[in-house]
């Protein structure tokens, strides 16, 4: 990307299409202590080089205060000599001399004739960028334009494939000698501008004027024009409808529609305009000059309602809409300069003029701009693009749908930035599985990629391209690339996938089973693997639990961290051992022959409870000791647990739906266990779909 490059170094190096021009670089001037460098900073650096910035196509500026009264091309001479770098000044180019460009406040307000300093469409900065590229072509249907003018001769469409004035359809496209444009309205190959006023010439300089040392500037000097003849005195819509479809069949990127009217819109018309838009065509249009709200008064094709098509009213050198100006919050989508405009005349001068008409030009022109930078983007997209980059202005507020003025740096800041692409596969999936993550396609118009990185779901980054993540749970998921480029410029994509439960759970003997929807919570979060591995697809929910499964339930629920202790003198032979240490470590068990406490007796069935008590400890329930809960726990030395854990929810009793009782010396059975867990640990149910 080069939007850190200056404009006098810009102009030297020519961006896309550039027609902009400088002269011997030994007449120019330079900064002070200034220069560049061809090499990457590191090896500017290296070179002893106080660096400032890379600046594009492998040079870096640096910095090198200089105290004796040299030309800066000698110094600069003298350096590449010491370093061994092709040094050069950094000479001060100019646009080339438009004569008119001064009186160009649409462009560049300085402060002009009492205007605004900077109420403009800060053009000099997207042409930073880019200042078109010949390959885009704004079609213009209007009254033609002045094919010889000084500022349009070099800008004009050209039908390659047709030869001029042989009478022939060279390129079988159905229009003889068709070598600049049309004019539909005299049907025939000659669309030069014969309107009393010159409106067409007039509205294809603001979109298009050279840059070549000629009177004035347009918005997209490197773009070309494609000039329609589809209007006189009045644009008759058999004609418009013509000339819509020469631009559509010859490859216009941009339509501009400097005219219209106010009434019902034309279905014809509106359906040529949806047509050229699903054909990938930005479509323009002015919002007329009556000083009448769009909204209350629909004023067509600017109030056709299709996305793609974009609707402009004028504002004026103070940033204020133009008294002249239609309107409309909803109707009328933002604003551009109209006011006392600089533009081509018939037949090789220029004028001043004021109208929607030209300001509909300059949003085609930064149209072609943001098409000359991303080709890729859809015409829906282009104009949400103009619209969210506008300089909001409270002038505007309530007179367009944005808000606001086409700010042409702005839009071309917006549309050069990275873009992320996220892509996952699969996107749906049936647990276990895993979805691959990839930014692969993730590209940046004008520079380079150098970090990806992905947000997973669960909170964690991977600083890579590609990722992997597997889901442990049904639900629908999130992740997010993140892409920065060699500018620091960013932005960011998610992709969303879905995660679901197979088809009878993840067990087969817990189909309506009170416990099922616990069972498969606990599985899918890996508290438990099973009954009968290694199939493991069954759970025995009534089967019971012994201390030892217990042990191995808690350090799973509880994500124990692992411990060197060996606590107990009988479980050395215990596919438990190492749960039943990791709850002795944290405080959970002490036991099972007191006071010595040097058995566990992983064998031994656990009964409510013992149960009782170990998700108390484990769980911190501090609350409800002391309620009395329960008719058959009175006396048991583990009322207390009881208590407490039927206060903090986890237990409810043994006997519903009265559920007075807890049965403290009943083994507790598989399913219940998972009822517990999911209970104490908040977990969600899940309830799978039934088996085929």
């Amino acid at each position: 990307m080069i939007g850190n490059l200056p404009l006098a170094l810009l102009i030297a190096v020519g961006p896309i299409g550039s027609q902009l021009t400088s002269v011997d670089s030994s007449n120019l001037p330079a900064l002070p202590d200034e220069f560049i460098v061809e090499a990457s900073s590191e090896d500017a650096a290296a070179a002893g080089l106080t660096v400032v910035g890379e600046v594009g196509f492998g040079w870096t500026l640096v910095s090198e205060p200089v105290t004796v009264d040299v030309p800066s091309d000698e110094i600069a001479a003298e350096m590449t000599t010491v370093v061994g770098l092709d040094v050069e000044p950094n000479y001060l180019y100019q646009l080339a001399e438009e004569p008119l460009f001064p009186d160009q406040w649409s462009l560049d307000n300085t402060g002009q004739a009492g205007g605004k300093v900077g109420a403009d469409i800060d053009i000099v900065s997207a042409w930073e960028i880019t200042n078109g590229d010949p390959n885009v072509v704004i079609a213009v249907l209007d009254t033609g334009a002045a094919l010889a003018h000084s500022d349009l001769s070099s800008r004009l469409w050209v039908n390659s494939d047709e030869v001029a004035g042989n009478g022939l359809d060279d390129d079988g496209n159905g229009y003889v000698d068709d070598l600049n444009g049309w004019d539909a309205l005299g049907s025939d190959a000659d669309p030069n501008d014969t309107h009393v006023d010159g409106h067409g010439t007039f509205v294809s300089s603001i979109a298009v004027a050279a840059v070549n040392g000629v009177g004035m500037a347009g918005a997209a000097p490197g773009a070309v024009v494609m000039p329609i003849r589809v209007c006189d005195a009045q644009c008759p819509l058999s004609v418009i409808l013509t000339g819509l479809a020469y631009a559509i069949d010859n490859g216009a990127d941009v339509i501009n529609l400097s005219f219209g009217s106010a009434g019902s819109g034309s279905p014809a018309f509106e359906t040529a305009i949806r047509v050229a838009v699903e054909s990938g065509i930005i479509v323009v249009a002015a919002a007329g000059n009556d000083a009448l709200s769009n909204d209350l008064d629909p004023f067509y094709p600017a109030s056709f309602e299709i996305d793609g098509l974009i609707s402009v009213a004028a504002s004026n050198r103070h940033d204020s809409l133009a008294s002249f100006s239609n309107f409309g919050a909803s109707s009328v989508d933002l604003a551009a300069p109209g006011e006392d405009l600089v533009g081509g005349a018939l037949p090789d001068g220029w004028s001043v003029w004021s109208g929607t008409s030209f300001s509909a030009p300059l949003v085609a022109g930064v149209a072609a701009l943001i098409r000359s930078a991303r080709p890729d983007l859809a015409p829906e997209d282009v104009v949400e693009l103009l619209m969210a980059s506008v300089e909001v202005l409270p002038a505007l507020s309530g007179s367009v749908a944005s808000g606001g003025r086409l700010n042409a740096g702005a839009a071309m800041d917006l549309a050069t930035t990275p873009v992320a692409l996220a892509a996952a596969s699969p996107t749906t999936g049936i647990l276990p599985y895993t979805v691959h993550l990839s930014g692969a396609e993730s590209f940046d118009p004008f520079g380079e990629i150098v970090n990806w990185s992905w947000k997973l779901p669960n909170g964690s980054v991977v600083a890579a391209s590609e990722a992997a993540w597997s889901p442990i749970k049904p639900g629908t998921y999130s992740a997010t690339l993140t892409v920065v480029d060699n500018d620091g410029l960013t932005d960011s994509a998610a992709v969303e996938f879905s995660a679901s439960l197979r088809p009878g759970g993840t067990f087969v003997d817990d189909q309506g089973h009170f416990a099922e929807g616990a069972t498969e919570a606990i599985a899918v979060e890996g508290i438990t693997n099973g009954c009968n591995p290694p199939a493991n697809d069954r759970f025995c929910p009534e089967r019971n639990v012994t201390r030892g499964q217990m042990a191995a339930f808690m350090a799973r629920a509880l994500k124990l961290p692992p411990t060197s202790e060996d606590s107990f003198d009988d479980d050395e032979d215990s596919v438990f051992e190492l749960a039943i240490n990791k709850l002795a470590a944290a405080g959970i068990t002490k036991g099972c022959n007191p006071p010595a406490n040097t058995r566990y007796c992983p064998e031994d069935y656990v009964t409510r409870g013992q149960m009782a008590v170990f998700l108390a400890r484990a769980f911190g329930v501090v609350g409800g000791a002391g309620d009395n809960l329960f008719i058959d726990d009175d006396g048991s030395v583990f009322e207390s647990a009881i208590d407490k854990i039927a206060a903090a929810g986890i237990s409810r009793g043994c006997n519903p739906p009265t559920n007075d009782r807890y049965c403290p010396d009943s083994p507790v059975k598989r399913g219940e266990m998972a009822v517990f867990l999911t209970r104490a640990l908040g977990l969600t149910p899940f309830y799978p779909p039934p088996a085929n």
